[in-house]
């Protein structure tokens, strides 16, 4: 359905009909909810946009992520700096790719979150002992600590490092990258 609503709206506006590439183009984004079939209907609607963006966002808020990969949701909430939306569709989640942008565009403003999320995903590695991943455990650290400072909270990030280095104290390769961490 996406590949033929994409063929028809391609079709249509080399041909100049605009409504109905703009038809195919909504069609397209409610089928594939991604970033680049939301700019599609962004361009065809010329003056239409704002009444068009309000019912595109709606049906990316209604539908949240059942049945269609959180990225595009992801991708289009961030584009249009809709920190809590793309929050709301990853929050309780383990979908790696789709938290990650969202925790970056969130450090400032919702330090709290960003936090929790980053500790969610850097823990269960350190916790398990996956040495072959630490680095990845380590990113999210970084992103913890990244939030702490935009929160103007140094030495509650300094107090879990030092817990951290003081659980895992014998784990020699995560204590090296842990108190990179700390500089």
């Amino acid at each position: 359905k996406v590949q033929l609503a994409v063929w028809l709206r391609d079709f249509a506006a080399g041909l100049g009909k605009r409504d109905l590439a703009l038809s195919a183009a909504e069609t397209a984004f409610r089928e594939e909810r991604s970033l680049a079939s939301y700019q599609n209907v962004q361009e065809l609607a010329g003056d239409e946009w704002g009444e068009r963006r309000e019912r595109l966002l709606d049906q990316l808020r209604q539908a949240g992520s059942r049945s269609f990969s959180r990225q595009g949701p992801v991708e289009i909430f961030l584009h249009e700096g809709l920190i809590d939306d793309a929050i709301a569709v990853v929050d309780g989640t383990n979908d790696y790719y789709a938290i990650e942008p969202v925790v970056k565009a969130a450090l400032a403003s919702h330090p709290d979150w960003a936090i929790r999320s980053s500790k969610g995903q850097a823990e269960p590695i350190m916790d398990r002992g996956q040495s072959a991943a630490y680095h990845h455990a380590v990113r999210w650290l970084g992103h913890a600590r990244d939030a702490y400072l935009a929160a103007g909270r140094r030495a509650e990030w300094q107090a879990y490092l030092d817990e951290l280095l003081a659980q895992h104290g014998r784990k020699y390769k995560l204590v090296a990258m842990l108190k990179a961490l700390g500089r």
